[in-house]
């Protein structure tokens, strides 16, 4: 069972995935660099634009948008949304507070 979702590109972790792709837009969507790969339920599609990430999302995997991560069971999903960057540094974001939305 997942117990949370987590943001690859920084400390951030929240329990809607509604909420990390508000914060996933509101954080990150503007980097220079910015690329994703989806990872929900082993989905391996990545993007460079936020609105082709968040439509992908909204379609193909819209029945966890509002779920609670601790009740999602028994589904194969990947709560790390990954973001394949070699600089990233797990111990600081300079880019975001981790109190939440």
């Amino acid at each position: 069972m997942a117990s949370s979702w987590s943001c690859g590109l920084c400390l951030f972790a929240c329990l809607l995935l509604s909420q990390m792709l508000s914060h996933i837009r509101q954080v990150h969507s503007g980097d220079e660099d910015f690329q994703i790969t989806c990872g929900i339920s082993n989905c391996e599609k990545s993007y460079n634009k936020f609105d082709s990430f968040n439509r992908h999302v909204k379609n193909r995997h819209h029945v966890f948008l509002e779920i609670p991560a601790t009740d999602i069971n028994d589904v194969d999903i990947s709560t790390a949304l990954q973001f394949p960057k070699e600089q990233i540094d797990q111990e600081t974001c300079s880019s975001c507070t981790l109190t939440g939305y």
